[in-house]
């Protein structure tokens, strides 16, 4: 087992695709208003991004990361052909999405429910009122902040996959979701089915189920484990945080949200039989 706080994004997709050839990993930097894409390619044993310099001379991992420290990182664990997301190249990671419930906040009652039934004696009533429910107001704020994620939570998801008795080759925890991924033996070629379906009318619909074999082990592992299962519907568009970025957008009272880590289980790999074993087990 490695321990978290030593794997990077390089350390994960090393271990993903020991040998990805001419392939193509997919960055995606979410703003708070638009996205872009990257896509890194290995060259000369350092993933950089792709662009018009030279090979060898672009930016790597760590500078992406420092660019976009302000953004959500992400990146999808199958590797693509081109770069363009619907050039998927042959799978050979299948990853769930398992979200961790939210810590509710403790809600307090407003001063204005159930007071002065027949109205204000004055303004200094209305007055009153209306400075304490502005302290209410700031006092529910402060505890709405105070924590929207439980540590505890996410942990124990993780556990539960450690303890499978195909456990992931690696997870990671963003703390409102962990994300765990087998590493396959060989690649699969099949090409991943439309996530849709026909209704009574024949007319093509959204369907959270995908036919292949690659997409019915992705629906099954989801179900067994309380995972995404519209995400697993979609598996080449299915995206991970990048360890070490930290998830601004979850805050923790006044401090800043929590980091994201990562965990490699084993170096071994898994196969489709071991994974359909797995879910009927």
């Amino acid at each position: 087992m490695t321990a978290t706080a030593t794997v990077t994004l390089t350390d994960v997709l090393d271990h993903l695709h020991p040998l990805p050839g001419p392939m193509l990993a997919r960055v995606v930097v979410e703003g708070p208003a638009s996205s872009a894409e990257d896509y890194l390619r290995l060259y000369g044993g350092r993933w950089e991004i792709l662009g018009a310099w030279n090979a060898g001379k672009g930016p790597g991992i760590p500078e992406l990361l420092a660019a976009n420290s302000w953004a959500r990182v992400r990146f999808s664990p199958n590797l693509c052909l081109v770069a363009n997301v619907s050039e998927m190249g042959p799978a050979d990671v299948v990853t769930v999405r398992i979200p961790v419930p939210l810590a509710p906040p403790e809600r307090l009652i407003s001063p204005a429910v159930g007071d002065n039934p027949t109205g204000f004696g004055s303004y200094d009533d209305f007055a009153g009122l209306r400075g304490a429910v502005g302290l209410h107001a700031l006092e529910q704020k402060r505890r709405n902040d105070e924590q929207v994620y439980d540590p505890g939570s996410a942990e124990g998801v993780m556990a539960r996959l450690r303890a499978l008795e195909t456990p992931p080759s690696l997870v990671i925890c963003e703390w409102d979701a962990v994300v765990a991924m087998w590493r396959l033996a060989e690649r699969v070629t099949e090409a991943a089915s439309p996530a849709y379906r026909l209704n009574a009318e024949n007319l093509p619909v959204p369907s959270n189920v995908n036919s292949t074999r690659f997409g019915l082990v992705h629906h099954r592992l989801a179900l067994k484990l309380g995972g995404d299962t519209m995400a697993a519907a979609r598996p080449f568009m299915m995206l991970a945080d990048a360890p070490g970025t930290r998830r601004t957008e979850l805050k923790v009272g006044g401090r800043p949200g929590p980091v994201t880590t990562a965990e490699i289980l084993h170096d071994g790999t898994s196969t489709l039989e071991n994974l359909e074993t797995l879910v009927r087990g």
